[in-house]
C-alpha cells in the first residue's frame, strides 16, 4: 500500500485546495477544505516491529469528509509500505474520539541488514472532493504510552508538519524571477540575478582561455537561466544542488581572471633590458643596439 494519488485536474475557475489553523474557545484545530488531495505529514520515531496507539479528535461539518491516518516508510517525496485506516463521521459539527490500533506495513523494515532503517511518516488527508474536515488531535502512542507526535494538538499551528499535494499547480509560480520576488522580495532577486550574471560572465572567461569545461559550464548556465523563465527549479533540493556546483565553477573563472598574475619575463629579456642602453667605457659603443 502508498499513498494514493491526488493527481486530478482543477477544473477551471474552481478554487483550489486549502487549510489554516482557527480556534474554537480554547480549543485549536486545523481545518481543511479539499479541491485536490492535501496530505499533512510529520516524521516518526517508530519501529517496524512494534503496534502502536492511533487516536484522533475530529469532525466533518458537512457530513462529507472523511479522515485518513497512514503510517508509512519515507523516501524523500515517495511513501512505501503504508498501513493506515480510514474514519468516517456523521455526527456533523460535534467533535469525535476516534481510535485504532494500528501496525506497521509487514514489508517495512525490509531494507536489508546492511542498509539503514526508513524513515517513518505519519499523514492524514481527506480525499472528498468538496468536503471539508477539522482536525483537533492526532496522536501515536507506542505500547509504553508515550506519545510520538510533535504538536499533534497544532497549539503551534501546523509546525512539524510538512504539506504536500500531488496536483502542485496551484501551489506554485512556474517562473523562478516571479518566484524569488515573491518569496525574498528584490533582495533576493538581484541576488539571484547578480549570481547568475557573474556566473555566465566567468564561464565567457573559461571558454576565452581554452578551457575544456568552459562551453559545458556555459551551456549549462544559460540553459538554466531559460528555464527559470518557465519552471522553478530551485525549488526541486537536488536541481538546486546540481546548479549551485556548475555556478561556483563559473565564479572560480571570475576569480581566476582578478588573480591572475603578469606573465613573468623570459631571463634572456631580462639580460637585454638591463644592459639596453649602457655605455661600454671600453669601447664608447652602446650595449644592445
Amino acid at each position: 500500500m502508498s499513498l494514493p494519488s491526488g493527481r486530478q485536474p482543477l477544473e477551471l475557475g474552481k478554487t483550489p485546495s486549502d487549510y489554516h489553523a482557527a480556534r474554537e474557545g480554547d480549543r485549536r484545530f486545523l481545518s481543511i477544505i479539499t479541491s485536490s488531495t492535501v496530505y499533512l505529514g510529520q516524521k516518526i520515531a517508530a519501529r517496524a516491529d512494534r503496534s502502536y496507539e492511533l487516536s484522533a479528535l475530529w469532525r466533518a461539518p458537512d457530513g462529507k469528509g472523511v479522515l485518513n491516518v497512514a503510517l508509512c516508510e519515507k523516501l524523500v517525496l515517495y511513501s512505501m509500505n503504508c498501513s493506515g485506516t480510514q474514519f468516517s463521521s456523521s455526527a456533523g459539527a460535534n467533535w469525535t474520539r476516534s481510535t485504532i490500533m494500528i501496525a506497521p506495513h509487514v514489508l517495512a523494515g525490509t531494507g536489508g541488514a546492511w542498509l539503514p532503517a526508513r524513515p517513518f511518516d505519519l499523514a492524514f488527508w481527506n480525499d472528498v472532493p468538496d468536503a471539508q474536515i477539522d482536525v483537533a488531535e492526532i496522536g501515536l502512542r507506542d505500547p509504553a504510552g508515550r506519545e510520538l507526535v510533535r504538536n499533534g494538538d497544532f497549539a503551534r499551528g501546523i509546525e512539524r508538519w510538512y504539506v504536500s499535494d500531488d496536483y502542485h499547480w496551484p501551489w506554485r509560480m512556474e517562473n523562478e524571477y516571479v518566484t524569488a520576488l515573491f518569496d525574498g522580495g528584490l533582495a533576493r532577486l538581484g541576488a539571484l540575478l547578480l549570481l547568475l550574471a557573474v556566473a555566465t560572465t566567468g564561464a565567457t572567461r573559461l571558454v576565452t582561455r581554452g578551457s575544456v569545461a568552459g562551453p559545458a559550464v556555459l551551456a549549462a548556465i544559460l540553459a538554466f537561466i531559460a528555464c527559470c523563465v518557465f519552471d522553478a527549479p530551485l525549488q526541486a533540493p537536488r536541481l538546486a544542488t546540481l546548479f549551485y556546483l556548475i555556478a561556483f565553477v563559473g565564479l572560480l573563472g571570475v576569480a581566476e581572471a582578478v588573480a591572475l598574475p603578469s606573465a613573468p619575463v623570459p631571463p634572456t629579456q631580462r639580460r637585454r633590458r638591463r644592459g639596453h642602453g649602457r655605455p661600454d667605457p671600453r669601447s664608447g659603443t652602446v650595449r644592445g643596439r
